[in-house]
């Protein structure tokens, strides 16, 4: 994180949470924006001589967060906690 010892010392727990969120934060969109321009390499590579109007760049390289999120907003219902926890029982 480029932090000097000086300066990790004065900060708060609070004030090393932000930092860390921060830095968190940032390495994702630097990742994403990495991942965005070598799909679009790879997508224009594939097609640079071909009918690419049948198969859109997200169809061609999705996204690999989007599925994540849609994973995540998705709860458990209660019987799918109890079923869960029935199986995973010690006997």
């Amino acid at each position: 994180m480029g932090l000097t010892i000086k300066y990790f010392y004065s900060l708060s727990p609070r004030e090393f949470w932000n930092v860390v969120q921060g830095y968190s934060k940032k390495q994702l969109e630097q990742q994403k924006n990495s991942w965005f321009q070598t799909r679009l390499i790879a997508y224009s590579s594939a097609f640079c001589m071909g009918n690419p109007d049948k198969i859109t760049i997200d169809k061609f390289l999705p996204e690999p967060w989007k599925e994540v999120i849609k994973k995540v907003d998705k709860a458990a219902t209660p019987e799918e906690v109890k079923a869960y926890i029935a199986a995973h029982k010690n006997p």
